[in-house]
């Protein structure tokens, strides 16, 4: 209830804010016909959450493909920027704090940087045009600002839908918005868009066999508990799921990743130290999960990307208004739980 108010009432900040600090190139004409049939440098902005790269991957590629002489930009958490890489002609800018209003200081610190890169498109790949990432595109300096058209954010683009989509599908949804910008696709999203190299896949290959040793019998299961500052009960229901674990499996035969978990509240993991270990970034997490024979976790992005590399997934306590945006497709090799019990872990995964 007091977040659409919140949103309701920074708009109307910005109305009467905006008379006194609009940029000019915000005022002026914009060629369309010019800066959309061939744009040189795009800045995507998906939201902030690694669930959300996961979804908005496919459009990063089929943008880069569609305009192979274009830069293709992407705004992302720091230790996200990582998992881009190898994508041709797509360049991470991380951010630590996006901040939603052009009066916060770190918000006017992206968006200072993202003007000097004189960008020909900024576009929303937030499934609901959120309101940070939505500011976010009409301070960029752009000269064509879109994403999907809703009462709040319509006011911020230069360029909308005729006809908003109704799709609850993020997939469906986006695609909209994309044809409209010459990009057709194709948008399968259940092919991995990010993914560890040949040499990055051998090196958590060789991780995995020393671990494990060789003489241990069983499946290997590498564990991807993930919550943010401030969520008790979520960490208290991952802390009770990772005892289970630990008892019920040999510790040679599982790891649980700690990429996810606030640094400054590493320690909720103290019981488990023997089974914990960090990657040194997320791509090395990554191929750590796909060379596993299993992956455990409570976080939806990790749960999509593995799967799509062909790693069985088991997905605890997962997000529904998100999983409510994937196709069938998208969920294919995830089993998911409904309660905290690891001990469902054995049972037979379902079709």
């Amino acid at each position: 209830m007091l977040e659409p108010f919140y949103d309701r009432l920074l708009a109307k900040l910005d109305s009467l804010l905006e008379r006194f600090f609009r940029r000019p190139e915000e005022t002026e004409a914009v060629s369309f016909q010019r800066h959309l049939g061939d744009p040189h440098k795009i800045l995507l902005v998906p939201g902030e959450s690694l669930d959300d790269l996961a979804l908005a991957a496919v459009f990063i590629r089929a943008t880069a493909e569609r305009f192979p002489k274009a830069e293709v930009c992407v705004l992302t958490a720091p230790d996200q920027a990582c998992l881009l890489e190898n994508l041709g002609r797509v360049r991470a800018i991380g951010r630590e704090h996006r901040g939603s209003h052009y009066l916060e200081g770190d918000f006017h610190k992206t968006t200072t940087l993202l003007q000097k890169e004189n960008f020909d498109w900024a576009v929303n790949l937030s499934f609901d045009s959120a309101r940070g990432e939505t500011m976010i595109v009409q301070h960029s300096g752009a000269r064509v600002r879109t994403g999907i058209p809703t009462v709040l954010s319509s006011r911020h683009y230069n360029l909308l839908l005729k006809t908003p989509p109704s799709d609850t599908l993020y997939l469906e949804r986006m695609s909209h918005l994309f044809r409209a910008l010459q990009v057709n696709g194709p948008f399968e999203s259940s092919r991995p868009v990010i993914q560890p190299t040949a040499e990055e896949l051998e090196k958590a290959v060789l991780f995995i066999r020393h671990r494990r040793r060789q003489a241990a019998g069983g499946s290997f299961i590498v564990c991807v508990p993930s919550w943010r500052p401030g969520q008790k009960s979520l960490v208290q229901n991952l802390q009770a799921f990772l005892t289970e674990l630990t008892h019920a499996h040999d510790p040679i035969n599982l790891v649980i990743a700690s990429n996810l978990v606030p640094e400054n509240e590493s320690d909720k993991l103290e019981p488990f130290s023997a089974c914990v270990h960090r990657f040194n970034n997320l791509r090395n997490m990554l191929a750590a999960l796909q060379a596993s024979d299993k992956v455990v976790t409570n976080n939806a992005g990790v749960a999509c990307l593995v799967s799509r590399l062909g790693t069985a997934v088991d997905l605890f306590g997962f997000d529904r208004e998100y999983l409510d945006r994937l196709d069938k497709p998208d969920l294919k090799g995830i089993r998911l739980h409904n309660s905290w019990k690891a001990e469902q872990l054995v049972a037979q995964p379902t079709s």
